[in-house]
């Protein structure tokens, strides 16, 4: 049922069927995508997407070729559930495709990043196509939104990229479920968070899930009156809803367990949650993102968080849709998007506050700076209906007008530069990651200049307006050295990955103590360094700790049991039942003692304690141990004891003991032994079979073959 457009809560804009040209949009759009990102080609990405993200993927890959889920991670923090860190990728299935089939090294990581990029580009394109019915338009908003500051600026955080990438769909399927009520959409929308809430930055699912739970309740307002319409509209929220459950029961189970385990599931401190706003210093990004990324101390925030800029096109766009009339539609576009961007800046506004107060899962995530993507969402928006109107017109005195301001704006900037100076202008494309203040003023002023004068010749023309992209590309090169890749060239960064080791080697059996990440580094890598050379560490770069880890790494126990190896062997004769008031008395110096929950009876031997091991596996789900000892004794393996891990002695299934409060152990009696811990997780298998006869059922139901009532989205 269609509704007439005065009922509409949503737009005033009926769907659009015009497909024509859609192919040659999203091909602009990649080209867009590949021209502005050319330094991935020749440098290095840095930061977060190589110490955390790459290993990560690395890691899941190994295990997907290998037979195995990704259900655990040997090799950072004595070991800990993989799949329950909602940023390792273990469910997303973009990561399974690549690291299933070939593996990770920079050159897919590189890929995957301009993948979601152009992604992003094509999701805001039919997002605003079907907003506006304006194609070109819709073209310089995909090319705004995916060259924004939130992309450029966050490029290291490939997360919230993901995240970035997915969220027009979710939108725009939204949007046209309201309006059309076709199933198909319930589908789309469904299949679309599937992949941000599997892929994405957790916090990402969580304001869209309020914002769509907002909107379902301004739908519902809207059509009170109608009974026949709110009911229509109910039952197609509580389909979306199941579909969506279905779909990410695995991410959920998964989720579900993070809660349990992370020592963060309580909740972070307030002011830990307000940590790297966008704040208001850093709105000048929205006419200067260079200049936004200079001077920390001044925009008060990290280097990555302080971009707000999406195009001087939309932001003039956006500027004149302030004081024309608009519909319901754009004033609650405009309200949300300024709570959002009054949200984004922390502490500076008390909105974040409140949300951290009253608002659930609020309190699970910091860095305030997300929700711009969610303000500069709403800006395109509202930019494109008014670029739409001046289009449509051929009236453009008044955008003429606020881009002479820009212009006027950009010279003023630039003699400033110059006063305050000094000026050092860079020697090389790198080293504009070290300019200046002043200098940065200058060189963005550069820029604007350039683009204003493009823009100016080519309106006169009346060419389509997506040509007037100038400053997006060259916005997008300046800032690539300080936000987006390092000095050091793609081929050689990527030659240090091809050297390490394939697959599960088996690990070093030195002392644990003796591995401790951000040692030994090498290239640009510098963390998680243990999963990219197979050696357990202790420590790690991850947020993601459990709550028991936390506590071992605070007892007194930790220093001494880390003097073994990854495996051990302790004699039967230096047990003892672990206490608090065991682990609060000094602790022995023999760091072969050992503490174990619920100790065994155990037989007492006259004779000497000797015995040897040896590794014969190491796999993240699996541990194969040959022992050789002249009494009992008590075999340990150093990973985190866990719910899910299983040991055989001789094919025989025992379960293991929690000994030092942390890690797992196994008595095995004198004489030679085949020892082996395994570990699975029988409610993520089948959690994870739920998901995918979903997808499959989902995917049947998008493209199963229909003749009638064509899809005017550019994607079947």
């Amino acid at each position: 049922m269609m509704l007439c457009d005065d009922q509409l809560p949503l737009a005033s804009m009926p769907i659009t069927k015009n497909t024509k040209g859609n192919g040659a949009a999203l091909l602009l759009l990649l080209i867009v995508a590949i021209a502005a990102n050319w330094p991935l080609w020749v440098y290095s990405m840095k930061f977060d997407i190589l110490d955390q993200y790459l290993p990560w993927r690395i890691l899941v890959g190994d295990c997907l070729r290998n037979g195995m889920l990704p259900l655990w991670n040997p090799y950072t923090h004595l070991g800990y559930p993989l799949h329950a860190d909602p940023q390792s990728g273990a469910w997303y299935p973009i990561v399974w495709i690549i690291g299933g089939i070939s593996g990770y090294n920079l050159y897919w990581i590189h890929l995957e990043y301009l993948f979601h990029v152009w992604l992003a580009g094509a999701g805001m394109y039919w997002l605003v196509k079907n907003f506006t019915r304006n194609k070109n338009v819709a073209i310089l908003a995909g090319m705004s939104y995916m060259l924004s500051g939130f992309f450029t600026g966050n490029a290291q955080h490939l997360t919230w990229i993901i995240s970035g990438a997915w969220l027009p769909f979710v939108l725009c399927a939204f949007y046209l479920l309201m309006k059309s009520e076709k199933r198909k959409y319930i589908w789309i929308a469904a299949l679309a968070f599937f992949m941000l809430f599997t892929g994405g930055y957790p916090a990402f699912s969580i304001v869209t899930v309020y914002l769509l739970i907002v909107i379902s309740a301004i739908v519902i307002i809207r059509r009170k009156t109608h009974s026949e319409q709110v009911a229509v509209a109910i039952k197609n929220m509580l389909l979306l809803a199941l579909t969506t459950a279905l779909l990410c029961a695995v991410m959920l189970v998964s989720s579900y367990e993070s809660f349990q385990l992370a020592g963060r599931a309580e909740g972070l401190s307030k002011e830990l949650a307000m940590a790297n706003p966008f704040s208001p210093q850093s709105m000048i990004s929205f006419l200067f993102p260079l200049s936004s990324l200079r001077n920390s101390a001044f925009f008060d925030t990290d280097v990555s968080m302080s971009n707000g800029f999406f195009g001087l096109m939309m932001f003039a766009g956006f500027i004149l849709s302030i004081f024309r009339k608009k519909t319901l539609t754009e004033k609650i576009i405009l309200y949300g998007s300024i709570i959002c961007l009054l949200a984004a800046m922390g502490s500076y506004t008390p909105v974040r506050s409140w949300m951290y107060d009253f608002i659930p899962l609020m309190k699970l995530f910091r860095m305030p700076s997300l929700f711009r993507l969610f303000a500069i969402t709403g800006f395109i928006l509202l930019a494109s209906s008014t670029l739409h109107q001046i289009d449509t017109s051929g009236k453009k005195k008044m955008l003429n007008s606020a881009l002479i301001t820009f212009g006027i704006l950009a010279f003023i900037s630039m003699v400033v530069a110059f006063v305050n100076g000094p000026i050092i202008l860079p020697a090389s494309f790198s080293a504009i990651s070290e300019v200046n203040f002043p200098t940065t003023f200058l060189l963005q002023g550069i820029i604007l200049l350039l683009s204003f004068v493009t823009f100016f010749l080519l309106l006169k023309k009346k060419l389509p307006i997506y040509l007037l992209s100038v400053d997006l590309i060259l916005s997008a090169w300046i800032v690539a050295p300080i936000t987006l890749v390092n000095n050091l060239k793609t081929r050689t960064v990527n030659q240090y990955l091809t050297n390490l080791h394939a697959d599960f080697p088996l690990p070093s059996m030195l002392p644990l103590q003796e591995f401790k990440d951000r040692t030994n580094t090498f290239g640009p890598f510098w963390c998680n360094l243990g999963i990219l050379r197979n050696q357990p560490i202790y420590d790690g770069y991850n947020n993601f700790q459990t709550k028991q880890y936390l506590e071992y790494e605070a007892s007194p126990l930790f220093q001494n049991v880390l003097k073994n190896p990854i495996v051990y062997l302790t004699s039967s004769i230096k047990t003892s039942n672990y206490t608090t008031a065991t682990v609060n008395s000094p602790i022995t110096n023999d760091s072969t003692f050992l503490l174990v929950d619920n100790l065994p009876s155990l037989p007492k031997s006259s004779e000497p304690f000797t015995g040897t091991l040896s590794l014969t596996r190491f796999q993240p789900l699996h541990v194969g141990v040959q022992t050789s000892t002249t009494a009992p004794a008590l075999l340990t393996l150093q990973q985190q004891f866990m719910p899910g891990w299983n040991v055989t002695v001789d094919g025989v299934t025992r379960s293991p003991l929690r000994s030092n409060g942390f890690n797992m152990s196994v008595l095995i009696p004198k004489g030679k032994h085949e020892i082996a811990f395994n570990y699975t997780d029988k409610k993520v298998q089948i959690a994870l079979l739920i998901s995918t006869l979903s997808l499959l059922t989902v995917l049947f139901l998008l493209f199963r073959r229909k003749k009638i009532n064509p899809d005017p989205s550019p994607f079947p």
